[in-house]
């Protein structure tokens, strides 16, 4: 009931007329410590050997408030609005310079014939925000905690700005995703080719304790930016293939989840700028390739306890002598000590190989990055 009066006085603080709608103030404050130990080798190994133990914001669950809302037109159609804003609870600092909801800033309009949203919103493989789709169904840890608790397991894809949204009506258990984003950051400009855009499309089927992913999108990578080639002009646009799917046997729900990508930036640790002599490369190499996830969570002891394996396999699309993967394993347990609060502990390996082989007169280079995380902390929600 406070929060109700709260998130009212402070709606009628931005504008009287947001009294018409139902508003929520809510929130999450994650804040735990980490064990990280990062060490390089090879190719890599201009890489910096990190061995550090530290307080850190958002390990299991990001930091942040918010604001939503819903007004009901009749008939079936309604507004929908979500703010959302992440911040560093360890320094209080936004997350995000200079952007106050960075993860959301979301306006929907309802119908019975479907749900359209605009503004800056996850995409439906992103596993982030309100469209998470993919991920939700095929990633037993829907994304991952710290970068070795299977957070890069998937071709990278982000919250964008400028989004449309489309969602069908459930039929069946069957429905339907569109997104088209005009720029995925910052304001669009002239020319569709001087802005990074993004295009889904995709479907989720529920039938009992079966769930099912199926989702293809593409980042449309910019090749003019103010009358010059940008940086990206010689990409092609990434082209991937998302399966998830997740069977709830009762006394455990097991996940499955698979990509196959062209053209997908995919980051090899500064190697293959290395490689190329290049200290930029990688911020804008191509690979064709796959990933692979299997995972599973249960209830243990009263909690939830999730595990997660993978395993990635990446050839440089311009050159088949450059070759990467990456594997590893994670486990996370968490446990509700009351409504609002969870306790939760965790810990990853990973390891990310690339291999030369015959690359301007390069033979059987390789580069590798192992990784570790051990985390634990506590989430309380409001």
């Amino acid at each position: 009931m406070k929060k109700t009066l709260l998130a009212a006085a402070l709606a009628a603080s931005f504008a009287g007329s947001a009294m018409a709608a139902s508003v929520e103030l809510y929130g999450v404050v994650d804040t735990g410590l980490a064990y990280t130990n990062t060490s390089f080798g090879g190719l890599a190994s201009a890489g910096k050997d990190t061995d550090s133990f530290s307080m850190q914001t958002g390990i299991s669950t990001a930091s942040r408030f918010g604001f939503k809302g819903v007004e009901d037109l009749g008939d079936g159609y309604s507004v929908e609005f979500q703010l959302e804003n992440s911040f560093d609870s360890d320094t209080g600092k936004l997350h995000t310079d200079k952007t106050l909801f960075d993860r959301e800033t979301r306006l929907s309009l309802n119908t019975p014939y479907g749900t359209v949203s605009f503004g800056r919103m996850g995409s439906i493989t992103s596993g982030a925000g309100t469209y998470d789709v993919f991920q939700a169904t095929g990633d037993a840890m829907d994304g991952g905690y710290l970068d070795n608790m299977a957070s890069n397991v998937w071709f990278a894809r982000d919250r964008y700005d400028n989004m449309m949204t489309f969602a069908t009506p459930d039929f069946n258990g069957l429905k339907g995703y569109v997104q088209y984003s005009f720029n995925i950051e910052g304001q669009e400009v002239a020319g569709t080719r001087d802005n990074d855009r993004y295009v889904a499309a995709g479907a989720t089927y529920t039938y009992g304790p079966l769930s099912l992913a199926l989702v293809y999108d593409s980042v449309m990578y910019n090749h003019w930016q103010n009358g010059v080639r940008s940086s990206t002009a010689d990409l092609d646009d990434s082209q991937t293939v998302s399966f998830g799917v997740n069977y709830d046997f009762g006394v455990a729900k097991a996940f499955f989840g698979a990509q196959y990508g062209k053209n997908e930036v995919v980051d090899v640790l500064g190697t293959a700028g290395n490689i190329l002599s290049d200290p930029d490369a990688d911020a804008t190499l191509p690979f064709d390739g796959y990933n692979l996830h299997i995972g599973a969570t249960a209830p243990v002891f009263g909690g939830e306890l999730q595990v997660s394996a993978y395993y990635g396999d990446y050839e440089y699309t311009e050159d088949d002598h450059i070759t990467a993967d990456k594997y590893g394993v994670a486990a996370m347990y968490l446990y509700p000590v009351s409504k609002r609060t969870t306790v939760y502990a965790g810990a990853g390996w990973s390891q990310f190989n690339i291999k030369v082989d015959g690359f301007e007169g390069l033979e059987d280079q390789a580069g590798r990055q192992k990784g570790v995380d051990v985390a634990f902390g506590l989430t309380h929600r409001f």
